[in-house]
C-alpha cells in the first residue's frame, strides 16, 4: 500500500490543495508557507490520537467558525489480500478524514463503487494505520519538546520502552545508567542532563 495523492482543505493555513507522491519527495518553500500545515495533516490522517486536541481547541482549523477539516489520502498497490482490495477503482483506494466538530472526532470514509464515501469499519481503519505507519518529528530540536511534549518522538521511545519492561523495572537499573553514561560522553551531552533530571533515572 502506497500514498499516491495528498488532497487537503481547510487545515491550519491550507484552504485548498493537493499534490501527488513518488518514491522521494521533498517539501520546500519560504516561512508560514504552509510546509508544516501538510506534515501535520499526514499526522493527522495516521495518528489521529496526536491530533485530535488540536482540532478542538482551534489549532487546526483554517476557520474556527464553519471550516471542515478535510484530509483525502489516495493510496496505490493495493495487495491482493489487503481488507481495501473491494474498494479499487482505476487500481486507486480513497479515504477521507473529517472534523466533525459537534461530535469532537476525526470521522473516516472511504470511496467504494458507487462513486460515493461509506463510514470506514473499525477493522479497516485498524488496518489502515496498520499498514502505514507515519511518524512526525517536530522542526523544534531541544530536549524540553522532545521529551517533555506528549507527543515528542524521544518521549514516546521512552514511554514504550519502560512500559513494556515495567515489570522487569528493577533489572533495568544498570542498563539505564549505562544508556545514561553513553548519553553523557558521546551522544547526546546538553540532552542527557535534562533526561537524567526529569526522567527515571534517579528512581
Amino acid at each position: 500500500m502506497k500514498i499516491n495523492k495528498v488532497e487537503i482543505s481547510e487545515f491550519r493555513s491550507i484552504e485548498k490543495g493537493e499534490f501527488n507522491l513518488t518514491n522521494l519527495n521533498a517539501i520546500v518553500g519560504q516561512n508560514n508557507s504552509g510546509k508544516s500545515g501538510i506534515m501535520r495533516a499526514l499526522n493527522s490522517f495516521f495518528n489521529p490520537n496526536l491530533e485530535l486536541r488540536f482540532y478542538n481547541d482551534g489549532a487546526n482549523l483554517f476557520s474556527t467558525s464553519y471550516s471542515v477539516p478535510r484530509i483525502i489520502i489516495s493510496f496505490s498497490n493495493i495487495s491482493q489480500n489487503s481488507i481495501f482490495i473491494n474498494y479499487l477503482i482505476n487500481d486507486i483506494v480513497k479515504i477521507k478524514q473529517e472534523y466533525n466538530k459537534k461530535r469532537k472526532k476525526l470521522d473516516y470514509s472511504i470511496f467504494d463503487v458507487n462513486k460515493k464515501y461509506k463510514v470506514i469499519t473499525d477493522e479497516e481503519l485498524k488496518s489502515l494505520h496498520t499498514e502505514i505507519q507515519f511518524v512526525l518529528i517536530p522542526s523544534e530540536r531541544g530536549f524540553i519538546n522532545n521529551l517533555e511534549n506528549e507527543t515528542g518522538v524521544l518521549r514516546n521511545l521512552f514511554d514504550k520502552f519502560f512500559l513494556e519492561n515495567y515489570s522487569h523495572r528493577d533489572t533495568l537499573t544498570p542498563k539505564v545508567k549505562k544508556a545514561f553514561e553513553y548519553f553523557k560522553d558521546k551522544a547526546l551531552k546538553k540532552v542527557s542532563k535534562g533526561i537524567e533530571s526529569k526522567y527515571l533515572a534517579k528512581r
